[in-house]
């Protein structure tokens, strides 16, 4: 996991070497490194191999409330937690590096607020566009009545559209492994997905070929927001390079086996074989504020 540092790159390394961001084999006993091992018994299935959430944590979230059954220790607003991982929470303002390997968007369905969805149990489906009988309503947990939110018009449920990335959080602990993710964006995360992909679509390699999403690092690091009336932290997503000038330059990736990991994992889920964790009820918190995207 990414730790409380001020490094803005990772220190350069000799291309196609094998380093700590692909590869560990810590604590392995001598006499295994001599045997030949095919990955007998591991899941292949796709239904075993999801891909963790990772998220902002807001005021609302329900980790954040110390006496909520969901309480995660150090979870903080403007953190972000990985379901799962060891130690689950990031600092926002240091935030992780990110190598994205693929871009996706779809519309999530939740129970509404305070229907029994509370826990993680709000989901209820993913769909590839917005369902025929949306209607956009005002929201009832929004007491100025300004606040639109798009629900089923059959079941009450709430939409939500969501775009999501999903690729790697680079450690700079060494010697840890880069940690498979998915991080979801809705609300004002929109816009900042909007920019990133402007940010991507103008890496170019010596030839002037426009880059692959995966051969480039990115920081990720969260920003509190108030506007209206409404707090909320958005993620800040810039270069990671050398600082130039007062401008981070583009870090591309240290090593080729961190490109083919980034292209096989953009791969395994264009073709189905790894899909996504569901979300928790926390990304509609993420989503529930004036300056998001459509929802």
């Amino acid at each position: 996991m990414a730790k409380s540092t001020s490094k803005q790159n990772l220190p350069a390394k000799t291309p196609d070497k094998k380093t700590p961001s692909t590869r560990t084999t810590a604590g392995l006993p001598a006499f295994l490194e001599e045997v030949e091992m095919k990955g007998v018994g591991v899941a292949t299935s796709p239904d075993d191999l999801l891909i963790p959430m990772a998220r902002i944590l807001q005021k609302g979230s329900p980790e954040v409330e110390r006496k909520s059954a969901a309480y995660v220790a150090g979870a903080e607003a403007g953190k972000i937690i990985v379901k799962g991982a060891i130690p689950p929470i990031i600092d926002g303002e240091t935030g992780f590096l990110f190598q994205p390997c693929h871009r996706s968007r779809a519309v999530v369905e939740w129970l509404p607020r305070g229907a029994g969805g509370g826990g993680g149990k709000g989901f209820r489906g993913r769909y590839p566009k917005m369902p025929a009988d949306a209607i956009e309503v005002v929201d009832p947990q929004d007491q100025s009545g300004k606040r639109k939110i798009t629900v089923s018009k059959t079941s009450g449920n709430v939409y939500v559209d969501t775009r999501y990335y999903a690729g790697f959080i680079i450690s700079e602990d060494e010697g840890e492994p880069p940690l498979n993710v998915v991080l979801p964006f809705t609300g004002a995360n929109h816009s900042v997905g909007r920019a990133w992909n402007t940010l991507m679509s103008h890496k170019r390699n010596s030839r002037g070929e426009q880059a692959d999403i995966w051969s480039v690092y990115y920081r990720l690091t969260t920003l509190f927001r108030d506007e209206n009336g409404f707090t909320w932290y958005n993620y800040v997503i810039t270069d990671s390079g050398d600082v130039v000038d007062g401008i981070a330059t583009t870090c591309w990736i240290p090593s080729m086996d961190d490109y083919h990991r980034g292209e096989a994992l953009h791969d395994s889920i264009e073709s189905g074989i790894q899909k996504f964790a569901a979300e928790d009820d926390g990304e509609v918190v993420e989503a529930a504020h004036p300056a998001g995207g459509r929802m």
